[in-house]
């Protein structure tokens, strides 16, 4: 049986399936169960779906795919990696939520920092080239 990495449309959701396993005849055998929809942002519903699904098929991230066509044929399908990647997280962290306590300084504290020295140095020299400008900055 070879192998073909295909792109097909679903009518319903527009979602593309990948990675039909076609026989030497021609003739359609199986279907990958992962489906791309471009960046999808799963609720918590969802997340919650996923890992219950996985609980289900009993760690199997292949079959908890399957398992989600099944009961939601007409969503967007998470991929196989994602069904382990909810759980692993929900292991760590406990929770759904990103983690942003890592990310080093807010947004708004670098803004403010960058915009202080931005006024002192136009105070300094008005008349500053803005290659020097962005050096010093």
């Amino acid at each position: 049986m070879a192998q073909r990495a295909i792109m097909l449309k679903n009518q319903e959701n527009g979602a593309a399936i990948r990675n039909v396993q076609i026989d030497d005849k021609g003739s359609h055998v199986s279907v990958d169960c992962r489906r791309f929809v471009g960046s999808v942002v799963f609720t918590n519903s969802e997340r919650v779906d996923t890992v219950m699904l996985y609980g289900v098929a009993d760690g199997n991230a292949s079959l908890a795919c399957e398992l989600w066509i099944e009961r939601f044929p007409n969503c967007a399908t998470p991929c196989v990696p994602t069904f382990t990647l909810v759980v692993q997280h929900l292991r760590n962290h406990g929770t759904f939520e990103p983690q942003t306590h890592d990310r080093g300084r807010s947004r708004t504290e670098r803004i403010l920092r960058t915009e202080k020295q931005v006024l002192e140095c136009v105070e300094k020299g008005p008349d500053i080239s803005t290659r020097r400008f962005a050096a010093e900055v």
